[in-house]
């Protein structure tokens, strides 16, 4: 409100002073603020924390896991957080805090999600198995939503039956890994095997190749864990004994 005060200094003559009063109120964020957002991975986005009070809040975003903004820094002063292009990086929660030192600061926590196509990493792309003797091949991908999962063989989709097994394992939010176990090895099963991953917003594929050894190797030379300490020393036994064998020959 504006105020006025007049003081008359004589017949027609007065000063008149005119004095603005402001109130300081506590802060306010509105409800047309950013909540959540979904977007498309390589979209622009915007997070909005819109505040009232006086005087005018001070803002503040920051990210809840602790980790640095697209910014560069750990905080970003403003009431709009922009992403001119949007990584998948980017998901996860954000916390704005408002606060000008009248009442407590409020505070709005916002989730980015982000959408985005699969991107497979293969652990072990060449794998090596003796014929007659059992496999497992790997693919591991980043995903949102959860892709749809295949392994081919040549033009054959490989399914579950009394030889191959096919799993799939979520390791968190966005992440699964697919394994393709192939039992009793023959001939016919060395090659090339392709890991597929499909969703709404993209595809991918990277190759496993399957290639034949004479002596067969456990999943322990591959990072795996064999059942116990007794039945890795039987098969190390074993497999010094076929290469004792093969040197003779």
């Amino acid at each position: 409100a504006i105020y006025q005060c007049q003081v008359i200094v004589g017949i027609g003559n007065k000063i008149t002073k005119q004095v603005q009063l402001r109130v300081k109120t506590p802060v306010k964020i509105q409800e047309n603020s950013t909540s959540d957002l979904t977007v498309i991975e390589g979209q622009r986005a915007s997070l909005d924390c819109l505040a009232t009070g006086f005087p005018a809040p001070k803002v503040e975003w920051a990210r809840k896991d602790g980790k640095v903004l697209n910014t560069g820094k750990l905080k970003y002063s403003g009431s709009s957080l922009q992403f001119t292009r949007v990584e998948r990086s980017d998901r996860g929660e954000y916390l704005c805090v408002a606060e000008n030192k009248v009442g407590s600061p409020q505070n709005l926590s916002t989730t980015l999600t982000i959408r985005f196509g699969p991107k497979i990493i293969v652990p072990r792309p060449r794998m090596q198995q003796a014929e007659g003797y059992d496999v497992i091949l790997q693919c591991e991908m980043d995903a949102f939503p959860s892709p749809a999962i295949d392994w081919t063989k040549g033009e054959n989709t490989i399914v579950n039956d009394d030889k191959h097994s096919v799993v799939h394992f979520s390791k968190g939010e966005t992440t699964t890994l697919s394994t393709l176990k192939i039992q009793s090895l023959t001939t016919t099963d060395f090659g090339s095997y392709q890991c597929v991953a499909t969703n709404t917003h993209g595809s991918d594929t990277q190759t496993v190749e399957l290639t034949k050894t004479k002596i067969p190797i456990p999943e322990a030379a591959y990072g795996g864990s064999l059942p116990n300490k007794s039945s890795f020393i039987s098969f190390v036994t074993c497999v010094l004994a076929l290469m004792t064998s093969a040197l003779m020959l």
